[in-house]
């Protein structure tokens, strides 16, 4: 549109500079001539506006929509996310949060624990890599006020076309206690998928109905509104979040359980599941000694003294 809008006045120029020549009816010529070139050019800038202004609609995520340059059509795109190793996450989910925050601890991670979420689904224990999900406050210029206005366009959507089996979507939501993120319907979609489970720095809506999805369920809260009704709207998929305070990056593994949710940087996951592994089996061994009564001292943490014994121990249970 732009090359028109040149060509355009290197074409009125000339015409107006031969209209200057002919005498004071050519001057009025001329005027005409560039008052007509002048008011197309203001019609296509305005026109270039409204269609780049359209495309701002899509928000503060804009740097994550994919448009021609040339032809600024709206086309709402996000990025998968790598996946580690589906047995990687399964032996992360054995180890359990706890095992995860302390031996990441010994390796140099102070916390990863996500702060805030809490698990409303007791018992359930899951470990995926993050689908991740920015949420920024609201700007009602930017962003459509209704639920399901331009849908497409409402990028808390599209974090859940990226789900597979075992993935955990979690979501930076600034800890708000008036949006519902996803609702039952969002979430049937997402267990549809295979979709693991959900840590929300904020809150759900429907919630009764989405405990009993099967999901693991990590929020704030509970509340009735949806996911922009009031100060925060979804603003990026699959990029670095802080999730209660805790940077989580795409495809990074969550360990979650009833103690809550930690972030596995993937380039650590081998090494840590070594090491739990080991520290899972001891502790095995401890809790039967402590159990017929052993001494506290000797049995936990496992010493030097009793390391003999869990040898033999673990020799017996085949695992030497």
């Amino acid at each position: 549109m732009g090359e028109y809008v040149l060509r355009l006045a290197r074409l009125a120029c000339p015409l107006a500079l031969a209209a200057i020549s002919t005498g004071a009816g050519g001057l009025r010529g001329a005027l005409a001539v560039l008052g007509v070139a002048a008011a197309t050019i203001a019609a296509v800038n305005t026109l270039l506006f409204a269609k780049a202004r359209s495309r701002v609609t899509l928000g503060i995520f804009d740097s994550y929509v994919s448009a021609d340059p040339r032809e600024l059509t709206d086309v709402v795109e996000t990025h998968d996310i790598v996946r580690p190793p589906a047995e990687l996450s399964a032996a992360l989910a054995a180890i359990g949060s706890a095992t995860a925050s302390g031996e990441l601890s010994r390796m140099g991670i102070r916390s990863a624990f996500i702060r805030g979420p809490v698990s409303v689904t007791p018992g359930v224990r899951v470990a995926g890599p993050a689908l991740t999900l920015q949420f920024l406050p609201k700007r009602e210029d930017l962003y459509p006020v209704e639920e399901y206005e331009e849908p497409e366009k409402q990028l808390h959507r599209h974090v859940m076309y990226h789900a597979q089996p075992g993935d955990m979507i979690v979501v930076d939501a600034r800890g708000d206690m008036s949006s519902g993120v996803f609702g039952e319907m969002m979430l049937t979609y997402f267990k549809g998928r295979g979709g693991a489970g959900v840590v929300i720095d904020g809150c759900l809506r429907d919630t009764g109905e989405a405990k009993r999805l099967g999901l693991g369920i990590w929020i704030r809260g509970a509340t009735p509104n949806f996911h922009a009704q009031t100060g925060i709207v979804p603003a990026a998929v699959n990029v670095p979040v802080a999730c209660g305070g805790t940077l989580v990056e795409p495809g990074d593994i969550v360990v979650a359980d009833d103690d809550g949710a930690v972030v596995v940087p993937v380039k650590l996951a081998p090494a840590l599941v070594a090491s739990a592994q080991e520290h899972a089996e001891w502790e095995e061994f401890s809790r039967i000694r402590l159990a017929e009564g052993g001494d506290l001292r000797r049995y936990y943490p496992l010493s030097d003294e009793a390391r003999p014994e869990y040898e033999r121990w673990r020799a017996e249970q085949g695992r030497a």
